[in-house]
Parts: C-alpha cells; sequence; structure tokens
C-alpha cells in the first residue's frame, strides 16, 4: 500500500492538559480513519496539526509529495458577502487557476502564452468546470447556485463548505465533524 501519510511522535497540550503524546500512525491510498473520542480530547487539534493550521510540539507529520490535502472544518470558512457560486469559485484548485488566467489572458487581450493555457484548460476539462460545480451541489441539494451565504442555513453552509472542498479534488480529505448541522439524509 502507497503511504499518503505519516505521524510519527506527536504531541500537543494546552497549559497543563496533555491532548495527546507521542502519538505514531500512518494512512495509507485508498485507506478510511474515523478518529473518534469525547469533547476535549484533542480530535480538532490534531486534525488542524495534520492540515498545518496549528503547530504540535513535538514530531512530525509527513506527507507523499505529490499530494492534494482538502480540509473542511467544523466552520468551513466561507464569505458571508458572496452567492454559492461565487464562494465556489474561490476555491483553490489547478482547474480554477487556469480558468482565472485564461479569463485574464482574453480579458486583457494576452496573446503571448495563450496557446499553453488553451492546452492546459483542454487536458484540465477545465471547459466543463462549472458543470462540475452544479453536479456537486446538486447531489449536495443546494439548488439556488445565486443565494447569498449570509442567508444559508448552518447545515446549507457545511454543504457549501464541503462542497468547495470536494471540487478541489484532493488526495486526502479531512471532514472535522462533517455531520455537524447536516440531516440524516445528508449524512448517508
Amino acid at each position: 500500500m502507497i503511504s499518503y501519510l505519516q505521524v510519527e511522535d506527536l504531541s500537543k497540550r494546552y497549559g497543563e492538559k496533555i491532548l495527546f503524546e507521542n502519538i505514531s500512525f500512518g494512512i495509507g491510498k485508498g485507506q478510511k480513519v474515523a478518529l473518534i473520542a469525547p469533547n476535549g480530547t484533542g480530535k480538532t487539534s490534531l486534525l488542524n496539526i495534520i492540515a498545518n493550521k496549528d503547530s504540535s510540539e513535538t514530531g512530525s507529520v509527513i506527507f507523499r509529495n505529490d499530494l492534494k490535502l482538502g480540509f473542511l472544518e467544523q466552520q468551513p470558512q466561507i464569505n458571508e458577502n458572496n452567492s454559492i457560486i461565487d464562494e465556489l469559485f474561490t476555491a483553490d484548485s489547478e482547474e480554477l487557476n487556469t480558468i482565472r488566467q485564461y479569463e485574464h489572458m482574453m480579458e486583457n487581450n494576452i496573446q503571448e502564452g495563450l496557446d499553453e493555457v488553451l492546452a492546459k484548460m483542454d487536458s484540465l476539462k477545465a471547459w466543463d468546470y462549472e458543470a462540475k460545480i452544479k453536479q456537486i451541489l446538486s447531489t449536495l441539494k443546494i439548488p439556488d447556485l445565486n443565494q447569498k451565504i449570509s442567508t444559508l442555513s448552518g447545515g446549507q453552509r457545511k454543504r457549501v463548505g464541503l462542497a468547495k472542498v470536494i471540487i478541489s479534488e484532493p488526495d486526502i480529505l479531512i471532514l472535522d465533524e462533517p455531520t455537524n448541522h447536516l440531516d440524516l439524509e445528508m449524512i448517508e
């Protein structure tokens, strides 16, 4: 099995409280792992360290070099002023970056390098990106793409955050309490 992630001798504490100490584990390609423990025991802290949003006191987190990580936080970071579709177009993906580059070149009539960008658009199938977004949103039961984020319920916001992570097509997907604010149908 191909190793995607290796965690070695990780420790974290807050003041005198030890959340975890010298933990080690690995995750391979295709594995699904659940982290189950009582509240306040360091699950989110561990996930934040793995996602490089926090640091540990000791130990290391090592990913295979060419991996793309997707991380859905408990409270997804989304812009309240955006519509759903605008928010999803802020995701960081090679497809979106290429689309932005292409649109910039078209708006500014830049010809140098256009052939390479067009070839990349073709190879990434970026021409179908909006259809891909709509398909993911449909699956997650988010019908109104123009609805403002500020008007969404907690569950709808969680689904938009999930869609934003899925659209980036990560190799490793970390979901921190992904079922919070979701009804049974969405959880299934």
